[in-house]
């Protein structure tokens, strides 16, 4: 009598068990095999590379209006460049959440924004009556160099005495193209870095203070602490115990800081997000829950949503950030309170539920 192997009709059941869970597997859907690595390469492609594409565009255009407004230094070219000044500045405030990992230790960050500038270097720059090039600006310190010293030539004064001093003053002329000039140069070079580094980024999965998602969440952090003490406790005064002070605001001249905060918060959210609104982001929220913790996410997303809406409530305001440190205290004091909550947030709660180890950073770039 022929006997038949109980492997034999175990073998081809199984491999039909597995073939229909396979079809019935949505291969859009996310791998969760790696969460660590998962998260990073969210953070890069929907974070990441866009801003930072998106920024030596918007440099390039100011680069083109400023070489407009040099050569015809009229109200109709001013304008155009201030507005692309601030469409630039826009786009740099998201990148500036992504100053962590692999790309830091060359302080690109600080050529492109820097802030207060110091006004009476770059008036002494404009007027050394040294050859003003690209290779000129790119020897000179922060303080008188990248988009806040754009903003002081172009903001500083009213916009017939702004014209007028360009119209009269060839190395001004000078300074303002040069300027824009190194600044795409900057934002194409800290592009490429990115771009570069993606690959060890991504896949730098460990847990020691050195990887990806360490460097990750240590940046977000420095972000929210760099907000705190230099955007709203400096020139409010709280920061120094002095009063109020509205030159110390991020962007005095353009009175563009609320601006800037909401640009900067709306990436700041992305991140933290992992860029969920392009369909295949993956945040902390969704580590939290892969790791089981359901009870951090939660208040982390009511802290993010509080500093939203409050800074779409002030934004909606006919003021600026300079009016409210000195006429507003108690809106700057509850703002200054809704961005602590979720720095202490992400500080201990996060960090802790994810093991990740706090550095310290000089949170002013130097």
């Amino acid at each position: 009598m022929k006997t038949t192997s109980l492997a034999y009709w175990i073998a081809p059941a199984l491999f039909t068990v597995l073939l229909i869970i396979g079809c019935g597997k949505d291969e859009s859907e996310p791998d969760y095999s790696d969460p660590r690595g998962l998260q990073l390469s969210a953070v890069f492609n929907n974070g990441i590379v866009p801003a930072h594409a998106a920024f030596v565009a918007e440099a390039t255009a100011l680069q083109t209006a400023a070489d407009a407004f040099a050569a015809n230094p009229d109200t109709q070219n001013l304008a155009e460049v201030q507005l692309r000044w601030r469409s630039a500045t826009d786009q740099w405030k998201m990148c500036e959440v992504y100053d962590f990992g692999p790309v830091s230790n060359f302080f690109l960050h600080t050529r492109i924004h820097r802030w207060p500038v110091d006004t009476e270097g770059i008036d002494d720059a404009i007027n050394a009556g040294e050859t003003i090039d690209e290779a000129y600006i790119s020897s000179r310190g922060s303080s008188i160099i990248g988009l806040g010293t754009l903003e002081y030539l172009l903001f500083a004064e009213d916009e017939s005495t702004t014209v007028q001093r360009f119209t009269n003053d060839a190395a001004r002329r000078d300074y303002l193209q040069a300027l824009s000039h190194y600044l795409t140069t900057v934002a194409t070079e800290l592009n490429n870095r990115w771009l570069e580094a993606g690959p060890a980024f991504t896949t730098n999965t460990g847990l020691s203070v050195g990887g990806g998602q360490n460097q990750f969440v240590n940046g977000l952090i420095n972000q929210l602490d760099k907000t705190i003490r230099f955007r709203l406790r400096t020139p409010s005064g709280e920061e120094s115990g002095e009063a109020p002070d509205a030159s110390l605001v991020e962007t005095p001249f353009a009175a563009y800081s609320l601006a800037c905060l909401r640009a900067g918060f709306a990436e700041w959210e992305l991140a933290y997000y992992g860029g969920e609104s392009a369909g295949n982001g993956y945040g902390f929220d969704d580590y939290l829950a892969e790791l089981g913790n359901t009870d951090v996410a939660p208040r982390i997303a009511a802290a993010i949503e509080k500093v939203a809406a409050n800074l779409d409530a002030l934004s909606q305001r006919n003021t600026t950030l300079g009016e409210l440190v000195t006429d507003d205290t108690a809106a700057i004091s509850q703002l200054t309170a809704d961005y602590q909550a979720l720095l202490v947030l992400m500080r201990v709660d996060l960090s802790s539920s994810i093991s990740v180890v706090l550095t310290v950073t000089d949170a002013d770039g130097d």
